[in-house]
């Protein structure tokens, strides 16, 4: 009995010591993409609906930057992976008003925001 339960217990560390080792690896990822952003500029932007995506395994976003005159007229979410509270779409309504990629992310939703200003941001250095 005290060799399942020593097996047990050695197995619930490895899973979650495995857990907290992807969870961080996928914060990294989001925060390095996020830490690539730059000031856009937009007036070399052309008229366009542009594809971006980032992210990394429980938290992503596959999104279109729409760009009229210059400006982002709207960022349409095509794919978001994150838990259902977290979609942090404030972000898009903060990125439309500030005509930046970087923004003020969403409490509580920060990997998600982040992951939406880092694919902004992609979807029109991209292109450009």
């Amino acid at each position: 009995m005290k060799g399942i339960v020593k097996k047990l217990v050695v197995f619930c560390l490895i899973l979650v010591l495995g857990l907290v080792g992807v969870f961080t690896i996928m914060t990294m990822r989001i925060q390095t993409a996020y830490d690539g952003i730059e000031p856009l500029e937009l007036e070399e932007t052309s008229d366009g609906t542009y594809r971006g995506t980032a992210g990394s395994l429980m938290v992503s976003v596959d999104l279109n930057v729409i760009v009229k005159n210059h400006k982002i007229e709207d960022i349409e979410i095509i794919n978001q992976n994150s838990g259902s509270d977290y979609k942090a779409l404030d972000t898009i309504t903060r990125i439309l008003g500030k005509q930046e990629a970087k923004v003020d992310a969403v409490s509580g939703a920060t990997l998600s925001s982040k992951s939406i200003m880092a694919a902004t941001y992609d979807a029109l250095e991209r292109n450009q």
